[in-house]
């Protein structure tokens, strides 16, 4: 089950925390009332954390747990989370979590050392705000994002190109994946360079 390991005396990044993202959700389908599925996350292919989600309605998903504490205590979750909506520009709507500490409108939630809440309300920053200008790391940070962007929620250095997801436009999926060969190519090449050594 998810488990999360607190650090107090470092501030915990956005990257390194589980993270459940309304808009991953909606790619796949899942926002249908009375949908039940499992959401993981994953660290070098293995599973470090997994969730249960219900539908309950279009306006509530319910998330059930496990949250494992540094001496090893076992504590169970289970809590629903409220939804929102806003009208897009061409119609439709567009889905929102509802933050259950602050009540601000939030499309990603992250868990803590107990719960889901927003980026705020975790008091967790992202990684480019520690990156203080390390060249590598911002290269890395840019091809994580981009690769999040094609819904890869893994994403992490070198890994293969994730698949076009249902709804993007062949264009788009393509100017994203080619300014992901070109920054992992800049990525090599940087390392190669720093570390004397040929990639």
């Amino acid at each position: 089950m998810a488990s999360y390991r607190y650090r107090p005396y470092i501030k915990q990044t956005t990257s390194a925390s589980h993270r459940l993202d309304i808009r991953w959700l909606r790619q796949r389908g899942y926002l249908i009332p009375g949908n039940r599925f499992n959401v993981s996350w994953a660290s070098r292919g293995k599973e470090i954390g997994n969730i249960g989600v219900e539908m309950v309605s279009t306006d509530q998903v319910r998330l059930v747990y496990m949250v494992t504490d540094r001496e090893g205590n076992k504590q169970n979750y289970n809590y629903p989370v409220p939804l929102t909506y806003t009208k897009c520009n061409y119609g439709g709507v567009r889905p929102w979590f509802r933050c259950l500490q602050c009540g601000k409108r939030v499309a990603v939630l992250y868990l803590g050392r107990t719960k889901f809440y927003c980026r705020t309300c975790q008091n967790l920053t992202y990684n480019s705000c520690q990156e203080s200008g390390n060249y590598l790391d911002q290269l890395s940070a840019r091809i994580v994002r981009l690769k999040r962007r094609l819904g890869d929620q893994n994403a992490g250095g070198l890994t293969s190109l994730p698949f076009r997801p249902k709804g993007m436009h062949h264009k788009t999926y393509l100017r994203i994946a080619n300014q992901i060969s070109q920054l992992e190519g800049t990525l090599l090449a940087a390392a190669g360079q720093k570390f004397n050594c040929s990639i």
